[in-house]
């Protein structure tokens, strides 16, 4: 996001493409996901995580080192733009493999009743990765032309931000294949759990005053909330993608900053992000407020703060950086509560299972950061900055009328049968 228009730029291309850039590790991370799912149903469990898992982050590994050496024999012009889209693209496609695999083991071996708390976790955790990466791309140019970076190329100084990452996939493959268990047969990838889940799940079922069987009122809900769900996905991940890529380039263009520093701002941005979403969890453990609460606030708030957007091209930085922190902490907040919705109103065996949520949800996520950055770039280059604003507005405007209606689905009441059997609750709020 921070080096892409320089280095579009020193191949003679505009904003546009440096949206591209971006993105292009996401063109082709739909084939990923369903590569994914493939080898998902084809794969014993242990199977697919011993070998599958640990052979995609090596194979990542080995992409970004490949980028990394295109960059270093940096030549300009298309030829060299084409090669560069058509690695982050190889690398977007064996990431989402391994995403896919991941997430699916995740859901499948996590309570119902815990859903929730992970998806919040999960988001949590993947905002600090995004601060850590941030910082790390920021950094490393710093460190590796110590005395003279105001000179060194800015194809060069990508490549240093690069190298890290390389080394990091691959020592995230090492600690995954060995915290893997070697045997088949280990307890975490036998019917242990499963059974275990089902005994759980019957155990509540016979204390809730629900019908063990759906109703039909019931089953038209979980269908509804999952769709709400999948939607908010789009319209969160093409507003978070939207952020980082215009944000980077008016803070480049209109007030002169770094791409160093913007990096540590960015990062900081998705920092406060996911230190939001575990004082949001912490909440939950502690019954200070509910989940549907959460999303009533967050999805609001995110829509205000878009405004501060208008004009702030012309005003101050410290407009925009506040924007995205307000808008980024609550866009993820808000997803964190929806996918922990849609995971537990999932049905195993139907149209609107785990699997199929995290395909269809991945593939969306996919779609609106692949459209997002240079929509954006384009956008600003073309119209300004204030036709980008009215955009964000929009969008965020569309995801809490989203929010809004999958608060009013899974509202606590007596009567919402839904909640109490997706969260396996014997009680509801007064």
């Amino acid at each position: 996001n921070t080096s892409a228009l320089g280095l579009s730029q020193e191949m003679g291309y505009g904003p546009l493409q440096s949206g591209l850039l971006i993105s292009a590790s996401n063109f082709l991370s739909p084939v990923g996901t369903l590569a994914g799912r493939f080898i998902w149903h084809r794969s014993s469990r242990w199977r697919a995580t011993q070998l599958s898992i640990f052979f995609l982050l090596v194979t990542s590994a080995v992409a970004s080192t490949l980028i990394l050496r295109l960059i270093l024999e940096h030549d300009s012009g298309a030829s060299f733009f084409a090669q560069f889209l058509a690695l982050r693209c190889l690398d977007g496609v064996i990431n989402s493999i391994a995403t896919f695999l991941a997430t699916t083991i995740a859901l499948v071996v996590t309570p119902k009743e815990e859903m929730m708390p992970l998806s919040m976790a999960s988001v949590g955790f993947g905002n600090l990765g995004l601060c850590f990466g941030f910082l790390l791309s920021s950094i490393a140019p710093t460190l590796a032309f110590r005395d003279g970076s105001a000179t060194v190329p800015l194809h060069l100084k990508v490549a240093a931000s690069l190298g890290p990452g390389a080394i990091l996939w691959a020592v995230a493959a090492l600690a995954l294949s060995v915290g893997t268990p070697s045997s088949p047969s280990a307890p975490f990838y036998s019917d242990i759990v499963e059974e275990e889940q089902v005994r759980l799940q019957e155990s509540l079922d016979a204390e809730a005053p629900v019908e063990k069987t759906p109703s039909l009122e019931e089953q038209d809900k979980r269908e509804q909330t999952m769709r709400a769900c999948i939607a908010y996905v789009l319209e969160r991940a093409f507003t978070v993608a939207a952020i980082e890529a215009a944000s980077s380039m008016i803070l480049e263009t209109s007030f002169g900053w770094q791409p160093e520093r913007i990096g540590l701002i960015v990062g900081a941005s998705c920092a406060s992000s996911g230190l939001l979403m575990f004082f949001i969890l912490l909440g939950r453990r502690l019954e200070l407020f509910e989940d549907g609460l959460v999303l009533a606030v967050t999805a609001p708030i995110g829509a205000l703060s878009s405004l501060l957007f208008v004009g702030a091209n012309r005003t101050s930085a410290w407009f925009i950086l506040v924007a995205d922190v307000i808008l980024t902490a609550s866009a993820f907040s808000a997803n964190g509560v929806t996918d922990g919705f849609a995971n537990a109103a999932a049905r195993q065996g139907t149209l609107y299972s785990l699997e199929n949520y995290t395909t269809v949800k991945t593939v969306l996520l996919c779609m609106g950061r692949v459209a997002a950055p240079p929509v954006a770039r384009a956008m600003i280059h073309s119209f300004g900055w204030n036709a980008y604003a009215a955009m964000q507005l929009a969008v965020t405007i569309c995801g809490a009328g989203t929010a809004f209606k999958i608060f009013t689905l899974m509202r606590p009441s007596e009567t919402n049968a839904l909640r109490q059997r997706c969260f396996g609750w014997k009680e509801v709020d007064n």
